[in-house]
């Protein structure tokens, strides 16, 4: 049996209300070859029935006692058949485009080892995302440079060739949290300094990255002291330029200031960071613009995540045009989020909920128009992430049109119920207008 381009490293513990989400996003890849390794690291929710519950060949569950997401990821390394290795976590999702535009990069690049794309963090449960406000000062060139300054790329978004991660470079078990970036920094120095070789990456965003209460990013009492310790481990490296790790150090002291601020309400303690972060390197202009851009930022409305498509039809009942649509959602591709507007008729709202989910319903009453209702259209519309609308019939239609004309989303209309043989001239005329306005 031929061995994957790709193997796909998903530690998952107590995940069931997302893994469903994270696997349909990796099947949905442009890139077919690819092993998808799902180690299971003794959750007790429904994570392993779940994952169970796909039947495609690619994904593979992996069992084993509560050990932590180092333990996890490490299973999931030794077990990798791939040329390349990319890790996911298991309630995070890619752009359906991320194997392919990452593959992209080694196959222009011949240099390269490891592949990075841009990422974004959105609320759980909101469809809703901010900006990572921190930026890129003091950019060098020099990844492993960068990443010492600073977060350039996370776990979930990179591609790393199998051949560059030396057996002695794995995931600490030990670290409570930051064992990602320990391991990519290790990882990055190897690269740049034993291999001669670099990182390159790609501005795109590829990778969603979940923020939600309880996630290790959100522990942040256990972050100060630990991340501290995990980074001036990996400062102690001597091929490390003295005036790169006096910045490393002053914003990591900034940033260890932001997180008692900002999330332990800690302003004590937050000032008393800034002001070691001031003693180490006066200089370092991020002391000065980054608490201006995080209030910048931290003021922004979140923006919606639009990544839906919205059918619309008037009729739910029995007839041609409730099937097609009905058809047309059981064989969409997997990853495709998909939301229906539709009247509450009999057989086919059923039918709609158990494709889509009753969350992804809106109800419209049945071959009527209402402006209320296209009023909470709307609302559902932002709050869902529709990116597209898809109307199936003259009254959906009308919806869609002024729905599009009052959010600006792109909108397609099909025709339903195409029945012109009994008409007169006039009306003849009339119907195929409408339909073509509507269209």
């Amino acid at each position: 049996m031929p061995l994957p381009l790709v193997s796909i490293i998903i530690p998952a513990w107590n995940v069931a209300p997302w893994i469903g989400e994270c696997l349909q996003s990796v099947l949905a890849q442009s890139e077919p070859d690819f092993e998808c390794i799902v180690v299971d690291d003794g959750s007790t929710d429904d994570t392993a029935r779940i994952v169970q519950s796909f039947s495609d060949p690619r994904i593979r569950l992996i069992s084993q006692k509560n050990s932590g997401v180092s333990s996890a990821r490490n299973r999931g390394l030794d077990e990798a058949g791939g040329r390349f290795i990319a890790f996911l976590d298991a309630d995070d999702y890619w752009e359906y485009c991320f194997l392919e535009k990452l593959l992209t990069v080694f196959a222009e690049n011949p240099g390269v080892d490891l592949a990075f794309c841009g990422w974004a963090r959105f609320i759980d449960g909101a469809n809703l995302y901010k900006p990572v406000p921190w930026g890129k000062g003091h950019a060098t060139g020099n990844v492993w440079h960068d990443m010492l300054l600073g977060v350039v790329f996370c776990m979930g978004a990179c591609m790393i060739k199998r051949e560059a991660i030396p057996d002695d470079i794995r995931f600490q078990p030990g670290l409570p949290i930051g064992e990602d970036r320990s391991f990519l920094i290790r990882l990055l120095a190897h690269i740049y300094t034993e291999r001669q070789n670099v990182a390159r990456g790609i501005p795109d965003c590829l990778l969603w990255y979940r923020q939600r209460p309880g996630s290790a990013v959100r522990q942040t009492e256990a972050a100060l002291g630990s991340e501290w310790e995990m980074m001036s481990a990996c400062l102690q490296n001597p091929q490390v330029p003295p005036g790169i790790r006096r910045l490393a150090f002053s914003n990591l002291a900034l940033k260890m200031s932001a997180i008692a601020a900002f999330s332990s309400k800690d302003i004590r303690r937050a000032v008393s960071w800034y002001f070691k972060a001031l003693r180490i390197a006066p200089l370092n202009f991020n002391l000065y613009c980054c608490p201006l851009r995080k209030l910048f930022w931290s003021l922004l409305p979140a923006r919606p995540i639009r990544r839906a498509v919205l059918f619309l039809t008037l009729r739910a009942d029995f007839g041609g045009g409730p099937e097609h649509l009905w058809r047309l959602l059981r064989n969409l591709p997997p990853g495709v989020k998909t939301c229906v507007a539709c009247p509450k008729d009999y057989p086919y709202y059923k039918r709609y909920c158990e494709c889509v989910g009753e969350n992804n319903i809106f109800i419209l009453p049945h071959r009527k128009f209402n402006l209320h209702a296209l009023w909470n259209l709307r609302t559902f519309c932002r709050k869902q992430g529709v990116a597209v609308l898809h109307s199936h019939g003259k009254g959906a239609g009308l919806y869609a049109r002024l729905l599009a004309a009052a959010s600006g989303l792109p909108c397609v209309h099909t025709y339903h119920g195409v029945h012109m043989g009994e008409y007169g001239g006039l009306k003849k005329k009339l119907y195929v207008l409408t339909e073509r306005f509507l269209s």
